[in-house]
Order: C-alpha cells, then structure tokens, then sequence
C-alpha cells in the first residue's frame, strides 16, 4: 500500500504553503523509503488557468517521489470567480452557488475515477 498526497499541483517552483509543505513531506518520507505517491493536475500553479494542461499526464518521479499527473477539463473562470468573490466576503452562498464553485474550480475526471 503506499500513502498518496492528493494536491491540485506539485513542483519544486510551487512557493504556496501547503503545497510546499506537501513536497517537503513526501520527498522525506521518500528518502525514508516510505511508498509515497503524488496525485496531482497538470495545471502548473495557482496562479495559471485551471482550464490548461501544463504538465504532460502520466507519471515521473521528482526527487525520489512518484508523482502522477492528471488532466483537468475546461470549466468557467467567471461562474467560479463570482461565488469565490461571495465566500472570500463572507457572504453565505446558495446551493446552487455552492455547486457551481465545486462544479467549476479546478477539476480533473480522470484524477477523481483514479481516487
């Protein structure tokens, strides 16, 4: 059995806390000859288009971990930027907001059927 961090995306360029958190973990617990796995998106950060595979799917190993990117699908930027803009003021949001910013943030099928 091997443990799998799950993390919308990974790389030794990634300065966000729980993402660098997540590298610095695994990579250890690889150097310890833990069975540790990455699943992530091919987005590149944060900060890029959730719609856009950066990275190439499949699986490659970055300093002794495994990690296995999946692609993400198109969603609407805008429909998730306005229920976003809600919550990030504390607003309460209806449940079809709700579902909208689930429906819409970054999303890979694929990486949800391997799950």
């Amino acid at each position: 059995m091997k443990i799998a961090f799950i993390i919308p995306w990974y790389g030794a360029s990634i300065p966000g806390g729980a993402e660098a958190e997540t590298r610095r973990t695994a990579e250890k617990m690889a150097q310890y000859g833990l069975p540790v796995e990455v699943l992530t998106t091919c987005v590149r950060d944060f900060y890029a288009d959730w719609s856009v595979n950066h990275h190439r799917p499949g699986i490659e190993e970055i300093n002794g971990v495994s990690v296995h990117r999946f692609p993400v699908r198109p969603r609407n930027r805008v429909a998730f930027d306005t229920v976003n803009a809600l919550l990030m003021a504390g607003k309460n949001i209806s449940p079809a907001e709700e579902r909208t910013f689930m429906h819409e943030m970054v999303r890979s099928p694929e990486l949800e059927d391997y799950i």
